[in-house]
């Protein structure tokens, strides 16, 4: 299920997965019925206020949130982080410097950071993942330059094997 606020973004959304993947994709009109009903909810947006009230998740979900990278921008307010039991993030420094979904709650003294965890040390067995079933769990990621070098570099290899792309001076 996917709901987006922009009709003509859902529906190119919706035909460019079908297409490539071969599956179905629902598109809803009731983003509260989908957060009602979702286990898991992924927001990737540019949203510069939270997408829902954090009340509304219920026990058990997961939410991460990929988009609004930006200190002054949040998809999550700051009663979803506050319940959530685990809070993960792709690179604690850079959602600390970037996130607003963390940077606000903390500047108002509704967030404690040491709550919140690298990824990578659930990974590695450091902290604890999900321990109960009706665990709320939060991953936010803002992306870090070391993957965009590497994806840039895949590219770059494949369009040289390839003998595709465009070449630009700098």
């Amino acid at each position: 299920m996917v709901y987006d606020p922009n009709q003509t973004s859902m529906g190119y959304f919706k035909k460019s997965v079908e297409h490539k993947f071969g599956i179905e994709v629902k598109i809803s009109n009731n983003p509260q019925k989908l957060i009602d009903d979702a286990d898991i909810i992924v927001c990737a947006t540019s949203s510069k206020d939270p997408l829902f009230p954090g009340e509304s998740i219920k026990p058990g979900t997961h939410i991460s949130s990929i988009g609004s990278h930006l200190p002054t921008h949040r998809e999550l307010d700051e009663v979803l982080i506050n319940r959530a039991n685990i809070i993960a993030a792709g690179s604690k420094e850079a959602c600390l410097n970037e996130a607003g979904d963390f940077i606000i709650p903390i500047n108002q003294g509704k967030l404690d950071s040491e709550r919140i965890i690298n990824i990578g040390d659930i990974i590695l067995g450091k902290y604890k993942g999900r321990d109960k079933e009706k665990d709320i769990t939060v991953f936010k990621s803002v992306g870090i330059a070391l993957q965009d070098v590497i994806v840039a570099n895949l590219a770059y290899q494949r369009a040289t094997k390839n003998l595709t792309g465009m070449e630009f001076e700098f």
